[in-house]
């Protein structure tokens, strides 16, 4: 799988920069940070919009090679198994700030915050929208998202994720030409969302072992894929279930409306008008994965959130079924609460998991 993540960066109206969710301070993402430094400035602020581990892990190590730079981070930040500070992860900037609604000061940014969203059992969910009035842009981080057919450029430096998902069968040879990509991105889109497509059928293990070491992979390389080992089969017809969301337009990642936004759905919603309320008028949606500068605005936005007020939502019942039994069992084993929207899905009448 290849799901990459992104940071933003704005300059500020007085110089200087402003570092949105940064991204593990590589030698090459360091390096495209100082040439904007050398631009514009030194980096002021660092903001982390999100509680979720894959932005808040880069924050400490980031930090440290900008630490005169303010970090603001959204409430309910947590860890697991120990709970730890920030300064115990590795945050070494002199001033920590909590992010608030309002306007950070000197920057051009505006922030409004959901949450946090407090789960049973342990951990939260939090995230600030925030809009730069100067390019009427709104950042999010994981809320909403956007895809197309097409695979982003940064797949493509390495084109063999979508080498080994185009394949229907295990022992299938695919040519490394563009319609290959583009049937291996809408089925890398289809696990990276769902977990579980329900246009795939799950090979027995004694046989997945033996085609692996009958027709050993070919075109990605030695050890690109442990054992060789491709699991599954795919029964066609996949295209409809990528085009039930991936038009392009704004949706919220199943992940969040089965096991997280579905919990206390009228909160969500009300952040989510407030973004879209016309007070911020934004005319892109730049979020932390997949589509870049998605043209919409705020009755774009707010219509995403439509699936969360008892609608069907852009995704498949069948591409749902193991969401909604996770769905379940975390509500059974009293890790979050009972889902108030999202409950008739196909999933749990008929299919590979009945409930």
């Amino acid at each position: 799988m290849n799901v990459p993540i992104r940071s933003v960066i704005v300059a500020n109206p007085g110089g200087g920069i402003n570092v949105i969710n940064p991204l593990p301070p590589t030698k090459e993402s360091i390096s495209q940070v100082e040439e904007l430094v050398g631009v514009h400035g030194e980096v002021k602020n660092i903001l982390l919009t999100s509680t979720a581990v894959e932005h808040r892990g880069a924050l400490g190590p980031f930090t440290q090679k900008y630490p005169n730079a303010v970090t603001h981070v959204v409430p309910g930040q947590w860890t697991f198994p120990v709970p730890l500070g920030l300064r115990e992860t590795g945050v070494v900037s002199r001033n920590i700030l909590t992010l608030l609604d309002g306007r950070l000061g000197g920057t051009g940014l505006e922030v409004k915050i959901l949450g946090p969203l407090e789960f049973k059992s342990v951990g939260t969910y939090a995230e600030g929208a925030v809009y730069h009035r100067g390019t009427k842009s709104l950042f999010v981080t994981d809320s909403v998202a956007s895809i197309t057919s097409d695979p982003p450029k940064i797949i493509m430096v390495d084109r063999r994720p979508l080498l080994y998902h185009a394949r229907d069968y295990s022992g299938e040879v695919v040519e490394d030409v563009e319609e290959t990509w583009k049937k291996g991105w809408r089925r890398m889109v289809l696990f990276g969302l769902c977990f579980y497509p329900g246009k795939i059928d799950v090979t027995p293990f004694g046989k997945a072992i033996g085609d692996a070491r009958r027709v050993p992979m070919k075109g990605l390389g030695k050890n690109a894929v442990p054992g060789d080992l491709y699991p599954w089969s795919w029964r066609g017809g996949d295209e409809a279930n990528f085009k039930s969301f991936g038009d392009g337009g704004l949706f919220i990642p199943p992940i969040l409306t089965k096991l997280i936004f579905d919990r206390e759905p009228e909160r969500v919603i009300r952040w989510a008008e407030d973004v879209g309320s016309g007070k911020w008028d934004f005319r892109r949606v730049v979020g932390a994965h997949f589509n870049n500068d998605v043209k919409a605005g705020p009755e774009e936005f707010v219509k995403a959130f439509d699936v969360l007020k008892g609608g069907e939502g852009k995704v498949m019942g069948e591409d749902l079924e193991l969401l909604q039994k996770g769905s379940d069992l975390l509500t059974r084993f009293g890790v979050v609460g009972e889902s108030k929207v999202c409950d008739g899905e196909e999933g749990r009448k008929f299919g590979r998991i009945k409930i």
